[in-house]
């Protein structure tokens, strides 16, 4: 959440904080034993722009690697989609087992066989059938989750190719690209962008005031989700 002041020579101040801050102040706990509130500090707007800055000239910069490693994971994802189950055979055997269920029910019928017999071959069927469709719910579940993830990568691919053409400088881009910021203490950062599979933590140094207010960017790290 951001907080405005006005200075004594005219000019606005600036900061972001954190929405637990804001909302119950310093790090404490509740009546019922909840951990609320925040005791990490707030950080200048000039700085924040100055890192939202950097962080997308640095994925521009690393465009080419970026999009590589999506569609090498993409890649694998159809790699393992090939290898699933074939549900339709599944659903084929299924249905034969159904169908030597009816067929054991008209030999008893036609007293072929006896009630004991149909009891034990139906038992079998339903056993066999239950297995079946257990392996049929893992598979179609299997490739649920295989096309969410293609859909999530997919959608890496296009938020970077929306981050490639944009000037990195645009304020407003901030709005449309950023998820969220975490903010620590000592100075540390973490950047996340949306849709980006990956959080960008920066180390950075401040000084100066005013216009002659100065950002420098210490340390860069990567972090995974």
């Amino acid at each position: 959440m951001s907080r405005t002041k006005r200075l004594k020579n005219g000019e606005q101040y600036k900061a972001w904080r954190c929405h637990a801050t804001a909302t119950h102040g310093t790090l404490k706990e509740d009546a019922d034993g909840n951990s609320i509130g925040c005791n990490n500090n707030s950080i200048n707007d000039k700085a924040l722009q100055a890192c939202m800055s950097y962080c997308i000239s640095l994925i521009q910069s690393e465009k080419d690697s970026l999009k590589e490693e999506i569609l090498s994971e993409i890649a694998l994802v159809q790699k393992n989609t090939v290898k699933k189950t074939d549900t339709k055979r599944i659903k084929k055997k299924i249905e034969q087992l159904e169908s030597k269920k009816r067929k054991a029910i008209d030999l008893m019928l036609d007293e072929l066989i006896s009630k004991d017999d149909l009891k034990a071959q139906t038992d079998w069927y339903n056993a066999e059938i239950e297995k079946l469709n257990i392996r049929l719910s893992e598979s179609l579940h299997e490739a649920k989750e295989e096309s969410r993830q293609k859909n999530k990568l997919e959608k890496y691919i296009a938020a970077l190719d929306d981050i490639m053409s944009a000037d990195s400088n645009n304020e407003l881009l901030y709005k449309e690209v950023l998820d969220h910021i975490d903010i620590h203490k000592d100075n540390i950062l973490t950047i996340w962008l949306k849709c980006i599979p990956f959080g960008i933590q920066l180390k950075i140094k401040t000084s100066g005031r005013q216009s002659c207010f100065k950002t420098d960017i210490l340390e860069t790290t990567f972090i995974q989700i």
